[in-house]
């Protein structure tokens, strides 16, 4: 943790841990709450996860600017529903894969959706093939695509001016427009998991907005003009 902390502030980027459960975050955080001139962002793919990387980075960077070093794959195939935690852990780790490159595993459905380090994800989908005794297809997902399980759900009705992305956006994630819109052309919101810069965009009925650190929300309805010609909008947005 010493070392990485150096690292970051002598190289002016930030240095990334591997994938900590609760305990090891414990140790690292009072390590580095002891080194003058650095923060650290704990990030795992969504709200709750339980195993994090550890972002530090210069006191003086912006933490907007701190990028999440995550990647995410989805396992699918018959009979991959039947498989449990044990399992997919044990096929990853089987293929050479050291315990901190891998984060938490969730069951969404009838797939299995695994977070790992960037530089892991292609390997995997390239060489897992088979977990247990069922044979899989492994391919890379948005991390934002990652169905945090027992996800908190708000619903938000409001009123916009009009269907743009900053406007949306903005009541999705509960800041104002003018942040919202340097978040969008800083590229930190994707629409359908797309990075969409232009605040202008418009939005529709379906519409899956996400951005990094804040979860994600969906456009559940846009409604007809109100008295004061404003657009009715349900949105939502998940925790």
């Amino acid at each position: 943790m010493l070392d990485l902390a150096n690292k970051a502030y002598a190289e002016d980027k930030p240095q990334a841990t591997g994938f900590l459960d609760p305990r090891q975050r414990d140790v690292a955080e009072a390590v580095l709450r002891a080194v003058e001139g650095v923060r650290w962002l704990a990030v795992g793919g969504f709200p709750g996860a339980e195993r994090r990387r550890l972002v530090i980075y210069p006191d003086y960077f912006p933490e907007e600017a701190v990028e999440a070093p995550l990647a995410a794959i989805e396992i699918t195939g018959p009979g991959v529903r039947e498989l449990r935690h044990g399992d997919i852990l044990g096929a990853i780790l089987g293929a050479g894969v050291e315990r901190d490159q891998v984060g938490d595993i969730v069951l969404a459905g009838d797939r299995w959706q695994v977070l790992v380090t960037p530089q892991l994800a292609e390997f995997l989908c390239t060489h897992l093939r088979r977990a247990g005794r069922v044979e899989v297809s492994v391919h890379l997902i948005d991390p934002e695509q990652v169905e945090a399980p027992a996800a908190r759900v708000k619903e938000i009705r409001a009123t916009v001016a009009s269907p743009r992305l900053d406007a949306v956006a903005s009541l999705a994630f509960g800041t104002s427009r003018t942040k919202m819109a340097r978040d969008i052309r800083a590229e930190r919101v994707k629409v359908n998991w797309k990075v969409v810069s232009d605040p202008a965009a418009a939005v529709k009925e379906g519409d899956v907005l996400s951005m990094r650190g804040r979860g994600r929300a969906v456009v559940e309805r846009l409604s007809g003009l109100t008295r004061k010609g404003r657009i009715g909008i349900t949105l939502k947005r998940y925790f």
